[in-house]
């Protein structure tokens, strides 16, 4: 198996190839790097639900929107399991798909929920929250 820091340049090359517009390479080394993740550490590890999430820009970006939503909803699903809902990751991940999922949309307004249930209404998280939710109107 690679080695996760191999693993981790491959990705970073991957979006960096991403942002100069060379789709196709990026599309290429993004996919090796989520095998490569997958073998390596497994298919539940957060390093490989954020490998899927490269993968999926990469692929909103070549107009693959249904193939980049399918990446997101599962990335979402499985940092939300093992990094919570409001973890860092978890809500980068739902703020650049949200206007690609269904599933990102209702696990905002759920976070929107719970933060409502059991914070004050003054609380820095809550609001984080609240304005967060706001890019799904």
């Amino acid at each position: 198996p690679q080695h996760p820091e191999t693993l981790q340049t491959q990705e970073n090359l991957a979006i960096t190839l991403r942002k100069d517009g060379e789709l196709e390479e990026a599309a290429t080394l993004a996919r090796a790097s989520l095998v490569g993740r997958k073998s390596a550490l497994g298919p539940a590890h957060p390093a490989t639900f954020g490998a899927m999430g490269t993968l999926a820009d990469i692929l909103r970006d070549q107009k693959q929107t249904e193939a980049a939503s399918e990446l997101y909803e599962d990335a979402l699903l499985g940092l939300r399991e093992t990094r919570g809902p409001a973890h860092p990751e978890t809500l980068a991940l739902l703020k650049k798909s949200q206007r690609q999922t269904n599933e990102a949309r209702r696990m905002a307004y759920e976070l929107v929920a719970g933060a409502r249930r059991s914070l004050p209404p003054d609380h820095p998280d809550r609001k984080k929250y609240e304005r967060h939710v706001e890019g799904f109107r």
